[in-house]
């Protein structure tokens, strides 16, 4: 009986181990996220965090690191499988406006972030570094580059960018003077109603958008008038039911 007993108990283990390998495969694939060319998941199941830096105008060498310290510290609050973008307004000697994408990747985790049954932590690591973690310096060297625009087109740059995402949970840094020159709306000859401003730029979202706005306060600008266009702003962003601050961030010419 006992013999019997024993071979009952190891044609149980061995008709069991099979089963568990193919639960073990099965948790494994279900773990591993399907990633695009960015490294985010296909199923847009990050969270997205945008910086819109207008250079629309010149900065000075204070600026530029004021500047560098916030990137920096946004940059390292982005957690894994988060979306990070950043863009610039620019142009040349006023004669052109462009939107450039500087970056734009999902942070894939550093070797504290990764799982050694499916991946291999030492190319986890290198991806973080190549592709995420030592960008930040490029982009700093390529915002310090001088440029100014012909025209300047925050809110629809805004705009585009919260059109544009596919994330549910956007959240976006706003570097700017916020006084819009653009196709439609001039602030330089009329700071329109927030109720003109949602007619030619709704902020259509299918989540929730969280807008951080930094301003850059031009002494040739009089307070009464930075004040207006900050208000303006959050009145919009308000009808828009966009949450919304706004710093004090630098000051410039």
């Amino acid at each position: 009986m006992i013999k019997l007993g024993n071979k009952v108990f190891w044609m149980y283990v061995v008709g069991t181990i099979p089963v568990l390998f193919i639960g073990i495969l099965l948790w494994l694939e279900n773990s591993v996220v399907q990633l695009d060319e960015n490294y985010c998941a296909v199923d847009n199941s990050y969270n997205h965090i945008s910086v819109i830096v207008d250079k629309s105008d010149k900065w000075g060498d204070s600026n530029i690191s004021s500047i560098r310290r916030l990137l920096s510290d946004i940059y390292t609050d982005v957690e894994t499988g988060d979306r990070f973008t950043i863009s610039s307004i620019t142009g040349f000697e006023r004669q052109t406006t462009v939107v450039n994408k500087l970056f734009d990747k999902c942070n894939p985790g550093s070797k504290k972030d990764c799982n050694g049954l499916i991946e291999n932590c030492t190319y986890v690591q290198r991806d973080y570094e190549q592709l995420f973690s030592s960008k930040l310096e490029e982009i700093i060297e390529e915002l310090k580059q001088p440029g100014t625009s012909s025209y300047s087109p925050l809110i629809e740059t805004l705009s585009e960018s919260v059109y544009g995402t596919k994330s549910s949970n956007l959240t976006i840094h706003f570097i700017s003077d916020f006084l819009e020159n653009g196709k439609v709306l001039h602030f330089y000859e009329e700071i329109p109603l927030s109720e003109k401003i949602s007619e030619y730029y709704p902020l259509d979202h299918h989540g929730s958008v969280n807008f951080h706005g930094y301003i850059v306060d031009r002494y040739r600008h009089e307070a009464p008038l930075r004040k207006v266009i900050i208000d303006r702003w959050g009145e919009y962003l308000h009808s828009q039911n966009v949450q919304y601050n706004f710093t004090h961030f630098i000051y410039s010419d």
